[in-house]
């Protein structure tokens, strides 16, 4: 599935928040949680806060792209406008 995920402190939701956009949301997410454990996550402030109030405090939130013809639309609009300018 593809689309936009967010990944929110629930203690803290308008402090801490990771937005991340994929083509695969479960395997990005999955990396993240996986990074996380590890403690090899290249986002420091989610680090830390991991280390500090654990995985539970987090929350994955996906949000699925229904129509790819639309993403395919989006593309094409930002091709021809980058066309436009250069």
């Amino acid at each position: 599935m593809e689309g936009t995920y967010r990944i929110r402190s629930k203690m803290q939701p308008t402090k801490l928040m990771f937005i991340g956009t994929s083509h695969n949301i479960e395997a990005s997410i999955q990396w993240h949680k996986a990074h996380l454990y590890h403690k090899m996550h290249p986002v420091p402030e989610l680090q830390n806060h991991m280390i500090k109030f654990g995985i539970d405090d987090f929350e994955f939130i996906v949000e699925p792209i229904e129509s790819k013809p639309v993403i395919e639309k989006a593309v094409m609009k930002v091709k021809k406008e980058t066309r436009k300018v250069g």
